[in-house]
């Protein structure tokens, strides 16, 4: 069985005596947490899903001068 997906930009890591992962959700994570709320990933897999990380917009961009 597949974990449903939640789109999210990483953030990095939380540092202290156990680091963990920030992320930004880019949708609501049940009536807690709305969308661009910065949760760990340990909060999105308590919710039944994973991470998908988005690509930023300017990441698709080619600039030329």
């Amino acid at each position: 069985m597949n974990t449903p997906t939640i789109k999210a930009i990483y953030n990095g890591m939380q540092e202290g005596a156990e680091p963990f992962e920030l992320w930004t959700i880019l949708e609501a994570l049940g009536e807690d947490h709305p969308m661009y709320s910065t949760v760990s990933r340990r909060t999105i897999e308590r919710h039944g899903y994973q991470p998908e990380a988005a690509t930023l917009m300017a990441d698709n961009f080619n600039v030329q001068c």
